[in-house]
């Protein structure tokens, strides 16, 4: 067998290179390629979601959450994937004991929402993003009235 010349596979490797390039030019991606990574995402019913200590309130553009002595929001559509999973950042404020100061207003700080849609059930944790510490987790029932006490 005859070695190949370096000239020849130089030149093999330039014609692959021009082929390659035509062909992709050819063919190019469709501009929406990244949906067809993204798995599909459905709205979670809309209504009120309660139990003990916590209300979440999904509405058709964003949702509300309320706890014992906390607010939360997650301002857009809550949408989770086709086995009920849903993670989508949000705001939890924590509440006082008494009036709120003028002065010392309650700060909103993100939050991650994540949790699993199961039937009637939603089973949802939040946790700070600054810190990653797990502010707690709840289980909502849609259209369960919830039990909200305030601050004590």
């Amino acid at each position: 067998m005859k070695p190949i010349s370096n000239y020849k596979l130089s030149r093999s490797i330039a014609v692959a290179i021009i082929a390659a390039t035509f062909v992709m030019g050819m063919f190019p991606a469709p501009a929406n390629a990244m949906e067809y990574l993204q798995p599909k995402l459905y709205k979670v019913t809309a209504g009120t979601w309660g139990a003990a200590g916590a209300e979440m309130v999904v509405e058709k553009s964003f949702v509300t959450l309320t706890f014992d002595c906390a607010n939360g929001e997650i301002p857009l559509i809550l949408k989770k994937d086709r086995k009920g999973y849903f993670k989508v950042e949000g705001t939890y404020t924590r509440r006082g004991f008494g009036p709120i100061r003028i002065n010392n207003p309650p700060i909103a700080q993100p939050v991650i929402y994540e949790g699993k849609v199961t039937g009637r059930s939603l089973k949802f944790k939040i946790t700070v993003i600054a810190t990653g510490d797990v502010v707690g987790e709840f289980t909502v029932v849609r259209g369960q009235e919830a039990k909200i006490r305030g601050c004590r």
